[in-house]
């Protein structure tokens, strides 16, 4: 059975995000969201209810193997969830940021923006990829690129900051056509977004994320360490002065 300490860590990223989308849910409209949320409530606020891959070998000897293979999720240490249960976990999450309402996607986008930073997610993230764990992790990245076409300024600063920890992830591995989605969003939100601190925020994370991405490939490692960039530092002067002077951007 998973600790209640790691079901504790999660339950405060998670918890709160889906209580959120709850409450700006239509019942009618959105039916299933809510029930796959209570459901997941339900599971990390009762962590008997959760069983921990050590416990479903016993399961998979009784001919269920599915069920103890390693999903993506852990709890920043020694406990891991199944691929079944992180899958089960994670759903809501990415129908959430998939579902096209800005008040439901916010909180959903946000959740896993933190999961990355914390380093709760691992694994490589490859919609070509063979293994499930893959294309899982991609599907959840598609599902915060496309928030970017809601075409809210905060929700472009927030799908911008999620890419970026994404890349950067030591724990997360982004590869294949998931990397050029990314990119390609971060290209879109330069381009297209109204908003200047948007666009150069837009720049800086793709100037960081093309820099990232070669320096680990030349060293051949995912660990290389990271440079901050101040958004600040990219803008013109007549851009500056549409910036709140008392604000500073970094990406990071």
């Amino acid at each position: 059975m998973a600790s209640s300490e790691a079901d504790s860590r999660l339950s405060r990223v998670i918890v709160p995000a889906l209580e959120k989308i709850l409450k700006n849910a239509s019942w009618r409209k959105h039916a299933k969201l809510a029930h796959e949320c209570k459901s997941v409530i339900e599971t990390l606020t009762s962590p008997q209810k959760l069983q921990s891959p050590t416990s479903e070998a016993g399961a998979s000897d009784a001919g269920e193997p599915e069920v103890s293979v390693p999903g993506p999720l852990h709890d920043g240490g020694s406990v891991e969830y199944s691929l079944a249960e992180s899958e089960s976990i994670l759903s809501p999450l990415i129908n959430a940021a998939g579902s096209g309402v800005l008040k439901i996607a916010d909180p959903a986008v946000d959740a896993i923006q933190k999961l990355i930073a914390l380093g709760y997610l691992r694994g490589e993230a490859d919609a070509s990829g063979e293994c499930p764990e893959s294309k899982f992790l991609a599907s959840l990245i598609d599902s915060v690129c496309k928030c970017h076409d809601l075409g809210d300024d905060a929700m472009e600063l927030l799908v911008l900051k999620t890419l970026l920890s994404a890349v950067t992830s030591i724990s997360l591995r982004i590869h294949g056509d998931c990397l050029l989605l990314i990119v390609r969003t971060c290209y879109d939100i330069y381009l297209g977004s109204k908003n200047v601190v948007n666009q150069t925020t837009a720049k800086a994370s793709l100037i960081q994320m093309l820099v990232i991405v070669f320096r680990r490939m030349e060293a051949d490692s995912s660990t290389v360490p990271i440079q901050p960039i101040v958004v600040a530092e990219l803008m013109d002067p007549t851009e500056k002065s549409d910036v709140d002077s008392s604000m500073t951007v970094f990406v990071q």
